[in-house]
C-alpha cells in the first residue's frame, strides 16, 4: 500500500541537495530563494538539461492553482 504522505525539505537541506554534485549542479531551480523556518515539497518542471529534470521548492501547505503550475513549468 502507497502512503499519501509527501516528503518535505527545509531551506538548508535543498540547499545543500542543490550543491551536490552527485545530483547535477542546480537542480532545483529556485533553492537560493527559499525562506528559513520553513517546510517545501518538490515537483519536477518540464525543464531539463545536459544535467537532467529540473525541480521547483513549493511550500509544503501551498496548494497550487492551474495557472501557478503552468507559470512554474510543473505538469
Amino acid at each position: 500500500m502507497q502512503s499519501n504522505k509527501t516528503r518535505t525539505f527545509d531551506k538548508s537541506h535543498l540547499k545543500s541537495i542543490n550543491l551536490d554534485p552527485l545530483f547535477g549542479s542546480r537542480w532545483i531551480k529556485n533553492a537560493d530563494n527559499l525562506d528559513n523556518n520553513k517546510e517545501y515539497v518538490l515537483y519536477a518542471t518540464g525543464d531539463a538539461d545536459l544535467s537532467g529534470r529540473k525541480y521547483v521548492a513549493v511550500p509544503a501547505n501551498k496548494i497550487l492553482t492551474n495557472a501557478e503550475k503552468r507559470s512554474l513549468n510543473i505538469f
